[in-house]
């Protein structure tokens, strides 16, 4: 399979290798292929709006150009979406006299390592199984301080 027919496009590494303007690059290069293409970036540097002179970060899928939507996820906020969400499904699940305490161990789990992480897979899963018809670049980065990739 050539390599500009694949579906999905992981772009990682770290910091300062370019992941921002290879997305960009191979994302416009696709575009222009009459591909249509979904730049997804969890760069907390919103990076991408940069290179398109253009603000993203709304959380929201937003056309840059022709065939090229781009959409930044803030990953505190997915996380928080993500959540909120499962607490809404245990709302009727859950004695009202236990909801409190599902509530609090909830909060608990989500400060624990990888639970940004849990959220943003749910989201790409998602964002995957909806935009069945569009090739996606799939920009990811390192966006917790506190980890480190080896050297």
């Amino acid at each position: 399979m050539d390599m500009l027919e694949k579906k999905i496009y992981f772009i990682g590494g770290k910091g300062g290798v370019g992941k921002s303007t290879t997305s960009a690059a191979l994302a416009l290069l696709l575009a222009q292929k009459r591909k249509k293409i979904l730049l997804v970036s969890t760069d907390p540097a919103h990076n991408t709006g940069d290179l398109f002179h253009r603000n993203f970060s709304g959380g929201k899928i937003e056309s840059a150009t022709e065939n090229l939507d781009v959409l930044e996820i803030d990953s505190e906020q997915e996380s928080r979406n993500y959540i909120n969400g499962v607490k809404g499904n245990l709302k009727g699940l859950v004695k009202a006299t236990m909801l409190e305490e599902v509530n609090r161990q909830i909060d608990m789990a989500a400060s624990s390592p990888g639970a940004e992480e849990a959220a943003l897979f749910d989201k790409i899963t998602s964002l995957i199984l909806r935009n069945t018809q569009t090739m996606m670049l799939l920009f990811l980065t390192q966006h917790r301080p506190d980890i480190q990739s080896g050297s």
